[in-house]
């Protein structure tokens, strides 16, 4: 599964022993054997903590589901891009995501999130404990606000007109 899930699922066992309060909210259709990961989820002691929404989740329900997040997370073994960054970004959650650089360059490690190494789940635990150890609501809220800036229309116009004067 390029997305990780199965990464996140076991990254998750060392941050439940650490923090009990902590659940892990999966949002999303499986597109590949979603026995392998209901597997992993039951085996887990720390399966009441886990709730999986295993549906196609519409535009008008996203909002809940960000609403719902403190973080989100984003395990993927290889991708070209994510549009939920900027949709986390959007919603302004800060995002933890593996070092793949099409994820990575668009999360500014200790601002707008974490960056960790890829399918290390030692290291997403330690990031995601982390980040609820030092759970700093505003200082993530400013960083997102002024980051997610580059996302914008007028900033994409600007870029292509500066393009556009330099053809000339």
């Amino acid at each position: 599964n390029y997305k990780g899930l199965d990464i996140l699922i076991k990254s998750m066992e060392r941050v439940f022993e650490k923090d009990n309060d902590i659940k892990l909210l999966i949002a999303g259709e499986c597109y590949g054997d979603k026995r392998f990961f209901y597997d992993l989820i039951n085996k887990s002691k720390y399966k009441d903590n886990i709730v999986w929404a295993e549906e196609f989740i519409s535009d008008k329900e996203v909002t809940k589901y960000f609403s719902a997040s403190d973080v989100v997370v984003l395990p993927y073994v290889s991708a070209s891009q994510s549009g939920v960054i900027p949709l986390a970004y959007h919603y302004n959650r800060p995002v933890i995501t593996s070092n793949i650089q099409s994820l990575s360059e668009v999360v500014e490690d200790g601002r707008t999130g974490y960056i960790f190494e890829l399918g290390n789940t030692d290291d997403l635990s330690a990031k995601i404990l982390n980040f609820f150890n030092d759970y700093r609501f505003e200082f993530y809220n400013k960083n997102i606000q002024e980051y997610k800036v580059n996302f914008s229309w007028d900033y994409f116009i600007s870029g292509v007109e500066e393009v556009c004067k330099k053809l000339r």
